[in-house]
């Protein structure tokens, strides 16, 4: 009888061997692996410069007005809330992009 993977295992591609022992396929399809990883609590600084597109000086000022949690990880690392670092970025105003004039109108 041939064992088939359900749930979370199937996903990640968890396939077991033999009793206690599992080995692990690379799924084709990246996506798959990442639905499998879960999101971290916390981000390093440069992790969440990339993740929110702000620079290092204006994710800083964001948290000295309280817009955004720091906590430390240790003496020399600090981390930032992800949860707070989204809610931050999604209370940003949108912008707004007016639609180019076309150089044809500005001829005639």
């Amino acid at each position: 009888m041939k064992h088939t993977p359900t749930g979370s295992a199937a996903i990640a591609g968890v396939v077991p061997t033999r009793p206690g022992a599992v080995s692990v396929e690379t799924p084709r399809n990246p996506s798959v692996l990442r639905a499998a990883i879960p999101e971290p609590l916390v981000l390093r600084i440069p992790a969440a410069i990339r993740f929110s597109g702000l620079s290092r000086s204006g994710l800083y000022r964001a948290a000295g007005a309280g817009l955004i949690r720091m906590v430390k990880l240790g003496p020399k690392a600090t981390g930032v809330d992800v949860a707070s670092l989204r809610a931050y970025l999604a209370r940003l105003p949108e912008a707004q992009i007016k639609a180019p004039v076309s150089r044809q109108s500005e001829v005639q």
